[in-house]
């Protein structure tokens, strides 16, 4: 004559919210020129998109450093900051998943990006005046929109070169 012991556990969810925020850790989101539009040739170089962001990003021999990624993400630190907070608490409700939540920072991130690239004229080093000659403008960064339209994120897992789960661009 056995006794049949029958028990059940209930963890509020807890296992749920381990799991989520274990999730949330294993993801990266990258800001900045993404995806097809970042590698595609930028039609007034023999480079891609990406590289000529990057040329002006840090700037090269001959031009100066005219900065609108790492300086937008610095500027709105305290915003993206916010905003991942505010996604972290909707994971650990059950509101919202992990992709979802860094996709919402990336949307923000992204827009400050594109904001700081449309504010050029008023921070970034002026043009020479053989660029101005060339291009036929004086507007720092925006030879072709090329640039403004391959801002983006991408929420990537395991790495900066992981996986691409979801990408989109500043609107």
């Amino acid at each position: 004559m056995g006794v049949d012991v029958k028990y059940s556990f209930d963890d509020m969810g807890a296992s749920r919210i381990f799991r989520d925020l274990k999730r949330l850790g294993e993801l990266v989101l990258v800001v900045g020129l993404v995806g097809a539009r970042a590698s595609a040739r930028h039609p007034e170089a023999t480079v891609t998109v990406a590289n000529v962001g990057l040329f002006n990003e840090f700037g090269t021999f001959r031009a100066p450093e005219r900065s609108f990624i790492r300086s937008a993400i610095s500027e709105g630190r305290e915003e993206i900051a916010r905003k991942y907070q505010q996604q972290s608490t909707l994971v650990v409700a059950g509101r919202r998943s992990p992709v979802d939540a860094l996709q919402q920072v990336g949307i923000l991130a992204a827009r400050l990006v594109r904001q700081k690239l449309d504010s050029a004229p008023s921070w970034a080093v002026p043009l020479a005046l053989s660029t101005v000659k060339r291009k036929g403008s004086d507007i720092p960064l925006r030879d072709t929109d090329a640039m403004r339209k391959a801002i983006g994120y991408a929420v990537r897992d395991g790495g900066t070169r992981g996986p691409t789960l979801v990408e989109g661009y500043a609107a």
